[in-house]
């Protein structure tokens, strides 16, 4: 689930309770869906528009995400779970053989 911060914790307490209840009641559902649709071409094949950018757009976003991004999400989260999410990326770009 994603959400609003601000917006989920001015949630009555009871309120969020039941998100989190629904939210563990369907993971495994949503697991087994994201492991059944999980390459480009069972995307593309549900109906998704893959969009292939050019490598300098590639390289252009690449760079911001270096420079701004990054550093953002570190002053936000910290460097325990910012290097955890890099971690987690890196993990899913070696199961999936991306290469960029």
């Amino acid at each position: 689930m994603i959400t609003n911060d601000r917006f989920y914790r001015e949630l009555p307490e009871e309120y969020r309770g039941w998100i989190e209840e629904s939210c563990e009641e369907l993971l495994p559902f949503s697991r087994e869906k994201s492991d059944v649709i999980n390459s480009e071409d069972d995307l593309a094949a549900a109906g998704m528009e893959v969009v292939r950018l050019s490598d300098e757009v590639f390289n252009q976003i690449s760079a911001i995400e270096e420079e701004k991004v990054w550093p953002m999400i570190r002053a936000e989260v910290g460097d325990e779970l910012t290097d955890a999410l890099l971690a987690a990326v890196d993990c899913a770009k070696a199961k999936y053989g991306y290469e960029g």
